[in-house]
């Protein structure tokens, strides 16, 4: 804040004499509410908010929290790093300032974010204690977890070699994970390194995102750290291949699984046994239907359901489609307690299940809201015409399901 306590009076008076003189046609606050949907709500630059009159030059810049996510390639939808990047990082620092970051240099290449970049803008005054939202990829981004970071409560790790948590691993003490970190949500595209973390900062995770792959050392470390993370609402479980495993957690609410899209199927990640006694929501994204006839859901209370089936085309055969249907209707018989669906799937397959809960009344008894979404974007317009049908059909299968639960 040097040097800028002069500009801070001239801007607070500045805006005062705007209030007073009535030039604005909305209240100060409300034009920040409106500031702020635009920025984080439609993803627009603020910069842009800068360069319409002096009025919202002087609003914008008076409201930090328009100015607190550090992604140079990613907000200005570039590929490369330009020559202005150290200016951009500079000013998003300072006017930010004093409210949490979100920092993301994970799309910088090697080339431009080498360590020395790295260590200069680790080492800027205020920056490591005001992270809110972090995104390393480089074994060099630990420099941004150095010291105490109250705020800090995202962690998402991407993969890199070296891996990213190599400087973690050797002297993590320095990093003050347990002490001075209240993390709560943990993101894995590489390699968990379970000895990196301790106990005390497991415990307190709320999210916890993980990639399992064929190698079994990762595949323990991910399953380990489920486990030890022992006040879990939310569990994504992304990618993988060639393993198959059971899954146990006595508090997880949400459960997010993303099976992989492989030619062999065989190769493709699975999980068995599920048992989670608490779990309300379950969403599902697969490109093999095998991959869901595995899928056993055992003492699980789920309400809602978000079922994503890709893979299919329009003019795929009746075989693939009865695949597809012989999975997914033994899924929602392993749900019964089963409230909302989001079916997302081609035609062909959405109109066998809907007939499917037509015929079986005891199927989903207690469905009470059915959405279902067709890959128009592949069908035209025969394909939207298609999903308004598919819409009409889910309505009244969820009107049967309503009436049997009013007769009840």
């Amino acid at each position: 804040m040097q040097g800028t306590r002069g500009t801070l009076r001239r801007m607070k008076a500045e805006l005062q004499e705007l209030a007073q003189g009535r030039s604005l046609l909305l209240p100060p606050e409300l034009m920040g509410e409106i500031f702020g949907h635009y920025v984080h709500l439609y993803g627009q630059l603020p910069e842009t908010l800068l360069l319409v009159c002096r009025a919202w030059y002087v609003l914008a810049l008076c409201q930090h929290t328009l100015w607190t996510n550090l992604d140079p390639l990613n907000q200005f939808r570039h590929g490369t790093l330009k020559p202005w990047a150290g200016t951009f990082i500079q000013s998003r620092i300072s006017r930010s300032n004093p409210v949490p970051l979100n920092v993301d240099f994970s799309r910088i290449s090697r080339i431009d974010m080498t360590p020395e970049v790295t260590m200069r803008i680790a080492g800027t005054s205020t920056l490591r204690s005001r992270i809110r939202t972090l995104v390393i990829a480089r074994a060099s981004d630990a420099a941004f977890l150095l010291g105490d970071q109250p705020l800090l409560k995202s962690l998402t790790i991407k993969s890199g070699y070296p891996h990213p948590l190599d400087q973690v691993s050797s002297n993590p003490k320095k990093f003050k994970l347990a002490e001075k970190k209240n993390l709560t949500t943990l993101r894995f595209e590489c390699s968990p390194k379970l000895e990196t973390w301790p106990e005390a900062l497991l415990q307190r995770l709320h999210t916890l995102e993980v990639t399992p792959t064929g190698d079994p050392r990762i595949l323990q470390e991910c399953w380990t750290m489920i486990q030890k993370s022992t006040t879990l609402h939310s569990l994504h479980i992304t990618g993988g291949y060639g393993c198959t495993a059971p899954l146990s957690h006595p508090s997880v609410r949400h459960l997010s699984v993303i099976y992989p899209s492989h030619l062999n199927s065989s190769l493709v990640y699975s999980l068995e046994d599920v048992r989670m006694p608490r779990l309300r929501g379950l969403s599902i994204e697969a490109w093999d239907p095998k991959a869901l006839m595995q899928l056993k859901l055992i003492d699980t209370p789920v309400s809602s359901l978000r079922l994503a089936c890709h893979g299919l085309y329009g003019g795929v055969d009746d075989l693939i489609t009865e695949l597809w249907v012989d999975a997914t209707v033994p899924l929602l018989r392993s749900v019964p307690r089963l409230e909302e669906v989001e079916l997302l799937a081609e035609p062909k397959l959405m109109a066998k299940v809907i007939e499917a809960l037509g015929k079986e009344p005891s199927l989903c008894a207690e469905l009470r809201a059915f959405t279902v979404g067709v890959f128009a974007e592949r069908l035209g317009e025969e394909g939207a015409a298609s999903s308004e049908e598919l819409k009409v059909a889910a309505a009244a299968v969820v009107a049967q399901r309503l009436q049997g639960l009013s007769t009840q």
